[in-house]
């Protein structure tokens, strides 16, 4: 992950886990999208969660992380760049 300033990092998490949490709970897309932008709607921050999510279900197969991903891309991330961010996160992570 880019360094990035300690305020972005807790963002991306609050993301990473309300994403999830949203997911298990099979919130509707529209009320999704409310509460993620509740916590950024930068569009930086939500496609670097994607590209996170996605690698980690692309490297270790982590549970929902590609369902998790097309939610956040459906708030806002940029399509176009989480498969070349995670390709790069994939680089990063530990190999189990």
């Amino acid at each position: 992950m880019p360094n990035r300033p300690d305020a972005d990092r807790i963002l991306l998490a609050r993301l990473d886990g309300t994403a999830h949490r949203l997911l298990r709970e099979k919130v509707d897309r529209d009320p999704c999208n409310v509460e993620l932008h509740a916590i950024t709607a930068r569009t930086d921050l939500l496609t670097a969660a994607a590209a996170n999510s996605l690698a980690a279900w692309q490297q270790h197969s982590r549970h929902d992380g590609d369902r998790v991903a097309r939610m956040l891309i459906a708030a806002g991330a940029d399509a176009d760049q989480v498969e070349t961010l995670a390709a790069e996160r994939r680089e990063q992570i530990p190999r189990a």
